[in-house]
């Protein structure tokens, strides 16, 4: 065994998608330190009720940007050809434009009407702030694909550490002022958006393999959008019901369940969601720009298990065994009156892990071209949810956050399966994986919860 180590180590130097994710989560890592050492002082600056407005900003603007760029950004690395790409990343940002003109329209004619119909007037002076979110994230996401196509995944792992440190500390500065809650959504909006003039600049930068914009024209426009017509065809309504199967459920919990619910939904979700969406994130993007390769190479199947066994042994495990402590590390950290966040922390384990699974190998569906299958299993994963939440808000109101909390496991561990039959996985190789990651994070878990128990009584 230790005279293979030094082979092993050999090996995992020259991984490709080790390194690549390795640079990306060394920067996402970077950046989610600094989001944890300023969340301890924004809920302390900012009440469970600002937070609960945070999280109907977030859940709004989120909803629109699935349209802003009609995910034609995502194409980006798919092309052979750089001009096939400069003139996706035109019509892309084409999109950004006219979808931002459009919901400053709404905002501005109908926002108090939306705003009195969901019960948060109070959000009405800040309404701005989503046409002005949703350019900035639109852009960045533009030029993010680009960069992915280019391997700039050293650039793009910088401009994660300079989206924390602007919208980290707009937040904590304004909170400081006592500008509240206005620096929690501006700084949610400046971190979304934060580094897109470096991307931009390295797309441009023909010296450091940029791309050419000479290339693009109308009917090169034309021509491109038709060949890549699945994205906006299917891909828009498919990210726009993902995106509403999670936001959506917040926007009725913060408008029908009684007291800072949302906010406290809102907190559990970014101390534990957002690194683990940021990291899935990061794997994705590495994922997908080798996929089309291991497609054509025949190799699909064999690196999206891959994929899963890292993510699973590096991530959710550590995750999973962490996660029963939440309460009394949420006490401590954040305040006594955030306990309950921490209590909603346990609820969201099972979902968080496998949607940290899911999140990386869903590009599966893109080189496959398997759009319209997407659609229909976000389509189910949106009423699976969201149709139970309204349930439950009627009789039992003060479980919905619990209600969520499970469906959402189930919608993913339901297309997690999904994915992998998309990739060529065997029915016998995927039950294998499955049973076997299945009983490591329930070993995990048990594990977790005997040593608490073991505290407690001590």
């Amino acid at each position: 065994m230790l005279n293979a180590l030094p082979k092993r180590l050999r090996e995992l130097r020259h991984d490709k998608f080790l390194r690549a994710a390795g640079v990306l989560v060394g920067g996402t890592a970077a950046a989610q330190g600094i989001g944890l050492l300023a969340l301890p002082l924004l809920t302390r600056f900012y009440s469970p009720e600002d937070f609960s407005l945070l999280a109907i900003y977030v859940a709004i603007l989120t909803m629109f940007a699935a349209v802003t760029c009609m995910r034609l950004d995502t194409a980006i690395p798919l092309p052979k050809k750089d001009d096939d790409a400069a003139n996706l990343l035109a019509l892309a940002l084409s999109s950004v434009a006219i979808v931002t003109v459009l919901c400053g329209l709404v905002v501005w004619l109908w926002g108090p009407v939306l705003a009195e119909f969901a019960g948060r007037p109070e959000i009405v002076p800040h309404l701005w702030l989503v046409p002005f979110g949703i350019s900035l994230m639109g852009l960045y996401s533009s030029f993010q694909y680009m960069a992915m196509r280019q391997k700039a995944f050293n650039l793009i792992a910088r401009t994660k550490i300079t989206q924390a440190v602007v919208g980290l500390g707009s937040q904590v500065g304004m909170g400081w002022a006592g500008v509240v809650p206005l620096g929690l959504l501006l700084g949610h909006a400046l971190m979304s958006g934060a580094g897109v003039v470096a991307l931009a600049l390295r797309t441009l930068r023909r010296s450091a393999g940029g791309v050419s914009l000479m290339g693009v024209n109308w009917p090169r426009m034309r021509e491109t959008l038709h060949t890549y017509r699945r994205f906006p065809q299917y891909s828009v309504a498919e990210e726009l019901s993902n995106n509403a199967g999670i936001q959506l459920p917040i926007l009725l919990i913060a408008a029908y369940v009684v007291g800072p619910e949302a906010g406290f939904l809102f907190l559990a979700m970014r101390a534990v969601g957002t690194p683990m969406t940021i990291v899935g994130s990061a794997a994705a993007q590495v994922y997908y720009s080798h996929a089309a390769e291991y497609a054509r190479e025949g190799r699909l199947a064999e690196e999206t298990m891959a994929v899963i066994r890292r993510l699973s042994r590096m991530l959710v495990i550590p995750m999973l065994i962490i996660g029963p402590l939440a309460p009394d590390l949420f006490r401590v950290a954040f305040g006594p009156e955030w306990e309950r966040a921490g209590v909603i922390v346990i609820m969201m384990l099972p979902w968080y892990a496998f949607r940290l699974i899911a999140s990386p190998i869903s590009m599966v569906m893109h080189v496959r071209m398997r759009q319209r299958l997407m659609l229909m299993l976000t389509l189910a994963g949106l009423a699976g949810r969201v149709l139970p939440l309204l349930a439950v808000l009627y009789f039992a109101p003060e479980q919905a956050t619990l209600v969520f909390a499970i469906t959402s496991a189930l919608f993913y561990f339901s297309i997690v399966v999904v994915f992998m039959t998309i990739a060529g996985v065997t029915v016998a190789a995927l039950t294998r994986l499955v049973a076997t990651e299945l009983a490591l994070w329930g070993g995990s878990v048990t594990a977790a919860f005997i040593v608490l128990r073991v505290i407690e009584y001590a």
